[in-house]
């Protein structure tokens, strides 16, 4: 039997992306393997546990006392606790979560994550598998998972033991479904007429400052058919959609799933 245990945060400040990039592994791996997962998230304003929780998963939420500030590249502070604290609390939802003769594999997504966290638990789980973007820190792992476009084995030289297996560049991007369209289809959508350029407009999961609105703003009066697409703990999406259905060629979306 395979467990999973994901260590990924979400906030309005420090966006969407670990989460959701982590549930569409997790949906795969869940189909494809029957295993059985926890994400364990700390409860920032934004955590995204409930979306998690309606998908089917069993969600640990760590104690937040304060938020990491929007922009804060201090990345060790967006664990929102010290790496002893943080470890401590995550071995024991491991512990709750583990059954007897099942093979467990920890699933790190986070920038405030290195070495040092993943070696503590190296003995608690059997397999390490860490999702980064950055290439710019230590990582004890097993497997290495960037999608970055471009990304070469080379960058992570230095920073991942040499057993590491690495996959990285873009061909191992982590597409929900619906989005995992044939290269045809892409192709034959392109070569159709439009009367407009489209325009896709969408600034992560958070977008705490209201770029979006912004962006659009500087669009008007252009001759195009805008799609703006907000996620789904954006603070401001009513001001968006607001501005879109005021609005010929203008589309709103929020939180599509």
């Amino acid at each position: 039997m395979l467990q999973v245990i994901i260590r990924a945060d979400a906030a309005l400040s420090l966006g969407t992306g670990h989460v959701m990039r982590c549930r569409t592994l997790a949906n795969a791996l869940r189909r494809s393997l029957d295993a059985d997962i926890l994400f364990v998230c700390r409860a920032f304003d934004g955590h995204l546990a409930g979306m998690l929780e309606q998908d089917g998963y069993r969600v640990a939420l760590l104690p937040a006392s304060a938020t990491p500030a929007a922009g804060n590249t201090d990345y060790a502070s967006w664990l929102g606790a010290s790496i002893e604290d943080d470890v401590t609390a995550t071995r024991a939802a491991v512990t709750a979560f583990r059954q007897p003769g099942s093979t467990l594999l920890l699933i790190t997504d986070h920038y405030g994550i290195d070495a040092r966290w993943q070696q503590r638990l190296r003995t608690d789980v059997d397999l390490v598998l860490a999702i980064d973007d950055l290439a710019d820190r230590s990582l004890d792992c097993d497997l290495l998972l960037d999608t970055t476009y471009g990304r070469q084995p080379g960058d992570y030289q230095g920073h991942v033991p040499a057993s590491a297996r690495l996959l990285v560049g873009s061909q191992y991007a982590l597409l929900r479904d619906e989005f995992n369209l044939s290269a045809s289809t892409v192709r034959n959508e392109r070569r159709q007429p439009h009367k407009r350029q489209r325009l896709l407009v969408m600034l992560g999961g958070s977008d705490p400052d209201n770029l979006t609105l912004a962006i659009l703003k500087l669009l008007a009066g252009q001759d195009y058919q805008v799609t703006a697409v907000v996620g789904p703990t954006m603070p401001h999406w009513q001001s968006v959609a607001a501005w879109c259905d005021a609005r010929p060629h203008y589309t709103f979306a929020r939180a599509p799933d």
